[in-house]
């Protein structure tokens, strides 16, 4: 039986894949969609030590993740990597890892609108500006921080999408570690395509803010990547594009 580690993106947790996972464990598939160290909700209050946590910190939580996961595994059962975001570049740092140690880790990966590695160039003024609104934002990569509700509709939400809808979706995000944030935007991790030793699939948004589609073929074509895109925004997680999604993916994964 196939199994999925769905990992999330900034702000993100284990909640944020409900409806992607409600859908793979219909079709059989083991999902085991993580929160990453300290994220809790938006209505609870942040572990201080949350602003000091960078991506090896949550490389290391993903390493134990993964020997628990694959206790699971029986011989020749498929291990796909899922990743939303920033989440999907710690797969990637993840299947580096294993190359290097010559295991192969994931039998696939997909990105579902991928922040970008090192060499490529994401930051536009709509970037700036959603990532401005981060509160507290003085020394920000110092200390856990959040995104108030308007700007994180507007940057990853659909504009049609009912209000109601909006602030449910909102409610599901973390409070996120601010280094990790400047790492993202501004110092993300160098990734060996050579050691990304399986098929990748990328997935993109029409209506992406963050990471618009010209941005996503070119770390498509940086991983001699599959892409796919469909009528979404940055958060297709649970957005109107989802089940054509979900249909894409699962598809990509049966055809390879």
């Amino acid at each position: 039986m196939a199994a999925i580690m769905m990992v999330p993106g900034l702000f993100g947790n284990k909640d944020v894949w409900s409806k992607v996972q409600s859908f793979f464990e219909r079709f059989g598939f083991k999902c085991f969609p993580v929160t990453l160290p300290l994220r809790v909700k938006f209505a609870e209050t942040p572990n201080p030590k949350l602003g000091e946590i960078g991506a090896e910190d949550d490389i290391k939580f993903l390493l134990t993740q993964v020997a628990e996961i694959r206790k699971t595994l029986k011989s020749g059962d498929p291990f796909i990597g899922m990743g939303y975001s920033r989440g999907a570049l710690l797969l990637l740092m993840l299947q580096e890892i294993f190359a290097e140690r010559g295991e192969k880790l994931f039998s696939k990966i997909v990105m579902i609108t991928p922040a970008p590695p090192k060499g490529i160039c994401a930051l536009s003024r709509a970037t700036i500006k959603a990532y401005l609104g981060i509160k507290p934002l003085w020394r920000f990569w110092k200390k856990p921080v959040r995104r108030e509700f308007a700007g994180m509709a507007k940057a990853v939400m659909e504009d049609l999408m009912p209000q109601a809808d909006k602030k449910n979706l909102f409610g599901d995000f973390s409070w996120e570690s601010g280094r990790v944030i400047l790492e993202t935007l501004l110092f993300p991790p160098k990734i060996d395509p050579t050691k990304i030793n399986c098929p990748v699939l990328v997935m993109a948004g029409t209506y992406d803010l963050l990471i618009p589609p010209r941005v996503a073929r070119k770390i498509a074509a940086m991983f001699s990547a599959e892409y796919r895109e469909v009528k979404g925004t940055h958060f297709a997680l649970k957005g109107s594009a989802r089940k054509r999604m979900c249909q894409i993916i699962m598809d990509w994964i049966y055809d390879i």
